[in-house]
């Protein structure tokens, strides 16, 4: 793990769509580099022509998608949605 990856515990029951909102939102606002951005926007086709706005919305609805579901086995993501989280947040085989 390298010095800009933050880990939180989702236990229980608890509110975790807050909590996975609140992390996409950091995530969305300190992609200074557009390491985020530029992937999310221009690789997934219905994301080309979305306000800026809307664009952060989309991601936030599709983290909280990638953490609670897709991380659990469950394919809820569109095929290039997925693919897309899956290199920008899936742990690499060195981080296993």
């Amino acid at each position: 793990m390298n010095e800009n990856n933050t880990q939180v515990w989702l236990i229980g029951a608890g509110d975790d769509k807050s909590l996975s909102y609140a992390l996409g939102t950091y995530r969305w606002d300190s992609d200074e580099d557009r390491k985020i951005k530029t992937p999310y926007e221009q690789q997934i086709k219905d994301n080309k022509k979305k306000s800026i706005l809307e664009l952060a919305t989309s991601f936030y609805k599709d983290y909280f998608l990638w953490l609670t579901k897709e991380k659990a086995g469950y394919r809820i993501l569109p095929r290039e949605t997925h693919k897309v989280f899956n290199v920008m947040f899936a742990p690499k085989n060195d981080e296993d």
